[in-house]
């Protein structure tokens, strides 16, 4: 990416989080991002911030972790880890994640199950972290820093300068870093987003149905539940945009009423089970639950998410992607899921978000559960929707509301 373009990244990235002014600004990337976080850095005291730090995160050492440290190291962490996790939780730090790692295959060829007790492990330390994210009382967001890693494996038939300059091309023009005003554009987009989840809302639906090639899936939806986008309102009064890319519209489901079988449609990287591909995934559920599920590769990793803990195997999530979306556009699969997820109609498998259910912000985890909202470790989302997939609602009077064919939303 040119300077200019990467000026204009961080600074929308800042925009994301509601401003810098006066805010601590939390920075998690990977040492190849340093370049990038440290521009990130710069623009967020350009802007107001009080203070920015940096937390790298080296994906070879984890590696090095589960495929050495004995059983009774594998699972331990710092106690200043735990005690970080909680000061960067308070409503007076913001979060901006960079993705995009230089060693997407560091877990590869592990053990599943020591995987598994690292990430589990690891998700409880953050867990305070995690909360404040998953309930929307954070100010934070997500983006993309392309690396050659993921662009070799987006395009292993290109040279990897090619194959690098096709990726931060499509990055670039989906994000709009080309346009004079960037932020302007994203307005534009969430706005057109918020009109449609607002729309969905006045629906009242009871329940999904979707169907296509290997999928055919009812979900319940919760009474009292709301369509949402990444776009929301903070206690302090600050817009925040949790996500960048974000062209869904997505609402938590009833975590036990989901029924037939589904089938992804894109491989898909595994975050509860970091730096691991599943490809060619499908899924039987019954009363919420998986019951049955496969896949083409990493069918053990699968399998070891989806043990993590009483709710990894329900749902917590379920958004709506037009097929034709920016992202989907591109015509390639990105491997990171904060693009992928763009591209297609898509679950998650595990963690829900109570904020967007009536009277459940406030509940502890036991009691949301029991409303049928899933408070799981896990939260992997899977790609299942094509432009072969049709969406049908049904109102809680019974009418049904086609909101989607072939891929794409029905206006």
């Amino acid at each position: 990416m040119t300077q200019t373009q990467l000026d204009r990244y961080a600074e929308l990235l800042i925009w994301c989080i509601g401003g810098a002014n006066d805010r601590k600004v939390l920075v998690k990337a990977e040492p190849v991002h340093r370049e990038f976080a440290v521009r990130v850095a710069r623009k967020a005291y350009q802007l107001g911030a009080a203070l920015v730090t940096i937390d790298y995160a080296e994906p070879l050492l984890v590696r090095a972790r589960v495929e050495l440290a004995d059983d009774s190291g594998l699972a331990r962490h710092p106690d200043f880890q735990a005690v970080r996790a909680v000061e960067y939780a308070s409503e007076e730090w913001s979060l901006v994640r960079i993705a995009g790692s230089e060693e997407p295959d560091y877990l590869h060829g592990l053990d599943p199950d020591r995987i598994a007790v690292y990430a589990k492990s690891k998700r409880k330390v953050e867990m305070p972290l995690l909360d404040t994210v998953t309930r929307f009382r954070k100010h934070w967001v997500g983006g993309l820093y392309p690396t050659r890693a993921l662009a070799r494996r987006a395009f292993p038939d290109l040279d990897e300068t090619t194959a690098l300059s096709r990726y931060e091309d499509e990055v670039v023009r989906i994000l709009g870093l080309d346009e004079d005003d960037p932020i302007g554009l994203w307005r534009g987009r969430f706005a057109e987003l918020s009109s449609r989840r607002d729309a969905y809302n006045q629906l009242a639906l009871d329940s999904l149905h979707l169907t296509g090639p290997g999928t055919d899936l009812e979900i319940g939806l919760l009474p009292g539940g709301r369509w949402a986008t990444a776009e929301a309102v903070m206690p302090d009064g600050r817009t925040v945009y949790v996500n960048i890319p974000s062209l869904e519209i997505f609402t938590s489901p009833d975590l036990r009423r989901t029924s037939g079988r589904a089938a992804a449609t894109q491989p898909y990287l595994s975050s509860s089970s970091p730096g691991t591909l599943i490809r060619g995934a499908w899924f039987e559920f019954e009363d919420g639950a998986v019951v049955k599920f496969g896949a083409d590769e990493g069918e053990e990793v699968l399998a070891a998410v989806l043990e993590m803990d009483e709710q990894a195997k329900y749902l917590g999530e379920i958004a709506l992607v037009d097929s034709q979306s920016a992202v989907a556009r591109a015509g390639f699969t990105f491997f990171n899921t904060l693009y992928d997820e763009n591209a297609a109609i898509h679950m998650a498998l595990g963690r829900g978000f109570p904020q967007f259910v009536d009277g459940a912000d406030d509940l502890t985890a036991a009691q949301l559960v029991a409303v049928g909202v899933n408070q799981s470790l896990v939260h992997d989302d899977v790609m299942i929707g094509s432009e072969a997939v049709d969406v049908d609602g049904q109102t809680m009077s019974g009418e049904v509301v086609p909101l989607m064919r072939s891929g794409r939303f029905v206006e």
